[in-house]
This record gives C-alpha cells, sequence and structure tokens, in this order.
C-alpha cells in the first residue's frame, strides 16, 4: 500500500460488546479467533457465531483480526440483533497496520 492509499484511509475499526473490553486490556489488545484459542482466553461476548468462527477456521481466517473501514459494519447489526453482542463499542485502529508484514485486507469500502 502507498502512502497516497494510506492517507484516504481515516482509521480502521473492530466491533465488540463494551463486555469485552476488560479481556482486552487485560491481555493486552486484539488477539485472532485461533490466538485467543491458543492462549485459552474466553471471551465474554463474541459477536461471531459458531458458523462464522467455523468458516474464518475453515478459509484460515481465524489467524486474522477481522477490522473495518467504517464505524458501522452490518455484520455489528446482525451480532446486536441476535443477542451475541448488547453494547457495541468501534474500537479505532491506526491505519498504519496496513503496513506491517502478514497483514491482508481487501479495499473493498474504499472506493
Amino acid at each position: 500500500m502507498t502512502k497516497e492509499q494510506l492517507k484516504r484511509i481515516n482509521g480502521l475499526f473492530h466491533f465488540t460488546d463494551r463486555r469485552n473490553l476488560p479481556a482486552i486490556r487485560e491481555h493486552g489488545g486484539l488477539f485472532a479467533l485461533a490466538q485467543l484459542k491458543r492462549r485459552g482466553i474466553e471471551i465474554p461476548a463474541p459477536g461471531g457465531n459458531d458458523w462464522s468462527h467455523e468458516e474464518d477456521v475453515r478459509r484460515g481466517l481465524d489467524e486474522y483480526v477481522h477490522l473495518c473501514f467504517r464505524w458501522t459494519h452490518p455484520m455489528e447489526y446482525v451480532a446486536r440483533a441476535e443477542g451475541r453482542i448488547s453494547d457495541s463499542i468501534y474500537l479505532n485502529v491506526h491505519p498504519e497496520v496496513l503496513q506491517w508484514e502478514g497483514v491482508l485486507f481487501t479495499p473493498d469500502g474504499l472506493e
């Protein structure tokens, strides 16, 4: 990603339930689903359901923290509607992480 492209990104966001904030702080940040399992970290209010977690494992996406380019997301709406999360918060992540080695992203939503 070029510096010009990076300048167009105002922020990255990760939605979660406020009940998860103490665990995020206690363990030092956001971790991918696979890393949470390896560390034995239980998340009080996961946003994903069993199907989405299984699909992430099948595709190897459980090794990545899921972020979005906007502070709203359809999956957050569904997680709230289905009762998995009740008090949503969007955590702002600096766009510089897109330049870190091993980071994958799709530019969907940047247009």
